[in-house]
């Protein structure tokens, strides 16, 4: 369930710095820290890959 609700947030925030860098330089503050979000879901959501794949 957790896994869902990662992936919703990763796709919203996604599509938000996309609409963003349409109008702001991909250096723009507000992209930048879109995409470090975007960075720590994916982390998150990768860690959750891994401890779910030791699970017998």
């Amino acid at each position: 369930m957790y896994r869902d609700l990662l992936i919703e947030q990763i796709e919203y925030s996604r599509q938000q710095m996309n609409e963003l860098s349409k109008h702001l330089p991909l250096i723009a503050q507000e992209v930048v820290e879109l995409s470090q979000e975007i960075d720590q879901l994916l982390n998150q959501y990768q860690r959750i890959n891994e401890k779910e794949q030791l699970l017998p």
